[in-house]
């Protein structure tokens, strides 16, 4: 038996949504229709994979059309197909992920990134979770809207979030139909493909200049020195005007083993662990393939290795002078850091405390954004 294609459409749950899955439904194939809304248990990956598992088993159909209601974040769906989960490494042989879509309005995800916008006001519920369905996604389906402007902000907001996504009309063509039912999702390409990823790579458009016509920009902040984790707190809990996205890993003074990462739509803001610092760890557990120990020798400082600030914030006419200032006046200063990390373990940290156990591992482009998706903790504010 061949192995099921399944394409997953996320979103807020709308006419527009349903009229989307009935148009892949009715493409020509023998196409089953599955709904399914998270638990909110910890098993909701396991459950949607039980259920695709006993639609393939019919052995009836061409493929499986999912519609996800909630925010699960669709790359952890991805993965559930790559590691198979309960089913075990064997899932690939019973299904695939075709492609991930997701149907957007975009009134309401204008809404939902402006940093004085209302969460209740996107369905979906927080804003981080809208953000990354976006940044997973292989098609972004826009609903029809009568104004213009906001298709077209929208429109390039959401190509600067996710540039390797095709956006596609609300009745997709046949041509994109195909493309949507014949595809395969990428992992990896997904996880490295996304906007403040690349930005971090160092890819063009991420300097702070800004696309004229929108006033869209990027920027990654970067330091060597560690942050007073009360002041960058207070900085972090208000606002960063103009900026839609802020995403990236950090390093505060009291945590030196610690690497914490922060992901912020709107004025939402997650905190997690995200692995730690190698600088942190013995040589003898580094990884031995030269490849990663060259990567990690070049982002290696004295006295402190691997640790440093890195943080992309993607934003509309925002002053990223002004913000990279911002965050400078959360570095420890030159007395604060003559006092060494003695002085620095009696700061004040509002910082959660996570589980001590974190990843063994680094977070750059050789391992990709599914860290953060598999964190020991996770922290909100608004």
């Amino acid at each position: 038996m061949k192995p099921l294609p399944v394409t997953a459409i996320f979103g807020k749950p709308s006419k527009a949504r349903s009229e989307l899955a009935a148009c892949l439904l009715e493409s020509g194939r023998r196409c089953a229709s599955i709904r399914f809304s998270e638990a909110g248990d910890g098993n909701t990956i396991s459950r949607a994979l039980d259920r695709i598992a006993a639609v393939a088993g019919e052995d009836d159909w061409d493929h499986a059309i999912i519609e996800v209601d909630g925010n699960m974040n669709p790359l952890n769906l991805a993965q559930g197909f790559e590691n198979g989960d309960a089913h075990g490494g064997e899932f690939s042989r019973t299904a695939y992920l075709a492609a991930i879509v997701t149907m957007l309005e975009p009134g309401s995800f204008l809404r939902c990134i402006q940093p004085g916008g209302l969460a209740g006001e996107f369905p979906q519920g927080y804003r981080n979770d809208v953000v990354e369905q976006l940044e997973a996604s292989d098609f972004i389906v826009m609903e029809q809207t009568d104004n213009a402007a906001n298709l077209d902000l929208a429109e390039a907001i959401v190509h600067s979030l996710n540039p390797r996504a095709e956006i596609a009309a609300p009745i997709p063509s046949p041509e994109a139909i195909q493309k949507i039912l014949k595809g395969r999702h990428d992992l990896r390409a997904a996880q490295l493909g996304t906007g403040w990823q690349r930005c971090l790579e160092g890819c063009e458009g991420c300097d702070g200049r800004e696309e004229p016509r929108h006033g869209l920009g990027a920027f990654v902040y970067t330091a060597r020195r560690p942050f007073h984790p009360q002041r960058l707190w207070e900085m972090l809990r208000g606002p960063l005007p103009g900026v839609f996205r802020a995403k990236g890993f950090f390093w505060v003074a009291t945590r030196m083993s610690q690497m914490l990462g922060m992901a912020r739509a709107g004025r939402e803001t997650r905190f997690a662990i995200v692995g730690q610092w190698w600088a942190s760890m013995d040589r003898e557990q580094w990884p031995p393939m030269p490849e990663f120990r060259e990567a990690i020798e070049k982002r290696w400082t004295e006295p402190y290795g691997d640790r440093q600030q890195a943080i992309v914030l993607m934003g509309v006419n925002a002053d990223f002078e002004t913000l990279s200032r911002s965050f400078d006046a959360c570095l420890l200063d030159k007395a604060e850091m003559a006092a060494g990390e003695s002085g620095w373990s009696a700061l004040d940290d509002p910082f959660p405390c996570w589980n001590a156990h974190a990843h063994d591992h680094h977070h750059h482009e050789e391992h990709g954004e599914a860290e953060h998706d598999h964190c020991c903790g996770e922290h909100c504010t608004k």
